[in-house]
């Protein structure tokens, strides 16, 4: 029904000079507040509601021995939540309440995703918004900017949406001091800078494209595989010593002094190889090597090195493909895919330009490398794509 019995009114539409947190809240105050009779609403909630704000009658309600801060009308709606619906006039009653320790976090029982954070964020309320964030204790802040919409959107995507990009980026940086979290994905897959972008609220979605990044670079250098990898040419250049055939008791072959004469020939091999490369061969137990048919210097199938430590002559050596023009225009993106093909280091600069991506270290970030390991035409079980997945990872 209309808003009145008392309360005042209000709840109907606002005057086309109204800002648009005004009109947002005249919307939400329709469809959340069910009924405005004085009579459905305990003294405090119906002393917090009034229009005007009367704080000093909202004090002495809260001074009532029955009163609970918490109860404020039949529909189940909190004093906290229904002083937020009634906009920057009743901001004086919302200090109130929060000095009286009211639950600055939950939604009402049968709306538990209506919080009073995500009420600021649909209403584009900055100013409560901020006295929310103010007087939360860290646990509070956490679970507060970890709160969803009914339709599943976090609260820095909500917050990310406002008409003015400035309010919103400022609302959004607290949330990002209180450890909220930029990967956070709708149920679309989508993630708060994406919100941002497509309100064009151009300087809020860098900011959070920035923490996004900055968040992804922690979380791959606190992941035990990162401890692992040190290095590609760990992995895919130094030879590495036999171990036999494993068993089930774990004994590495047949006995150990097979194990351990096996791992000393490779041993071996490995410092002769070296020792002929560079030219030191001439006497000794490596001669054998030295005068043995010479180890092949092609190109390794890896893509990006000698699969022999043994350097190429001048006369047959295959050089490394050139960096094609125009990769530097995306940060990163030489170094990534210098050894590739031409046609290949071409599909790269045109799927980065087409999904505007500007350095290489965004396509982790937004959980994508198997999308551009694809577009280069490359085999995707190859030892190239899993290299190139691999430094995507690390940059």
């Amino acid at each position: 029904g209309g808003e009145g019995g008392g309360l005042g009114a209000g709840a109907g539409g606002v005057a086309e000079g109204g800002s648009e947190s005004e009109r947002r809240l005249a919307a939400l105050r329709q469809e959340l507040v069910l009924s405005t009779e004085a009579s459905h609403f305990t003294p405090l909630g119906a002393a917090v509601y009034r229009v005007p704000a009367d704080p000093s009658g909202v004090l002495a309600a809260l001074r009532l021995p029955s009163t609970r801060v918490g109860e404020g009308s039949q529909c189940g709606w909190p004093p906290l939540h229904l002083a937020l619906l009634r906009g920057e006039s009743h901001l004086p009653v919302v200090q109130l309440l929060l000095a009286s320790r009211c639950d600055v976090v939950s939604g009402p029982p049968r709306v538990r995703h209506v919080t009073p954070l995500l009420l600021c964020a649909a209403a584009q309320a900055e100013t409560a918004a901020s006295m929310l964030l103010g007087c939360m204790q860290p646990p509070q802040l956490v679970a507060a900017s970890c709160a969803r919409s009914q339709e599943g959107l976090p609260v820095l995507s909500v917050v990310a949406q406002w008409s003015s990009d400035a309010a919103a980026g400022r609302i959004c940086r607290k949330l990002l001091d209180c450890r909220a979290d930029p990967c956070a994905r709708a149920r679309d897959g989508s993630m708060p800078h994406a919100a941002a972008a497509v309100a064009r609220n151009s300087a809020t979605a860098a900011l959070l494209m920035a923490a996004a990044q900055q968040r992804a670079k922690e979380a791959l250098v606190a992941s035990p595989w990162s401890q692992r990898l040190d290095s590609d040419a760990a992995v895919f250049s130094e030879p590495q010593p036999y171990r036999g055939r494993a068993t089930r008791r774990g004994g590495g072959g047949k006995n150990r002094a097979a194990k351990e004469a096996a791992a000393a020939a490779a041993a071996e091999e490995a410092a002769a190889v070296a020792a002929v490369g560079r030219g030191e061969c001439t006497t000794g137990s490596t001669a054998t090597v030295a005068t043995s048919p010479p180890l092949s210097t092609s190109t390794s199938s890896v893509g990006f090195g000698s699969a022999s430590s043994l350097p190429a002559k001048s006369d047959d050596a295959v050089p490394p493909p050139a960096a094609l023009a125009g990769l530097e225009q995306v940060a990163g993106l030489t170094a990534l895919v210098d050894r590739l093909p031409e046609a290949a280091q071409q599909k790269a600069l045109a799927w980065c330009s087409e999904n505007e991506v500007h350095e290489v270290g965004l396509i982790a970030a937004a959980g994508i490398a198997d999308a551009f390991v694809a577009a280069l035409g490359i085999k995707p079980t190859g030892v190239p794509a899993l290299l190139l997945r691999q430094r995507l990872k690390r940059d």
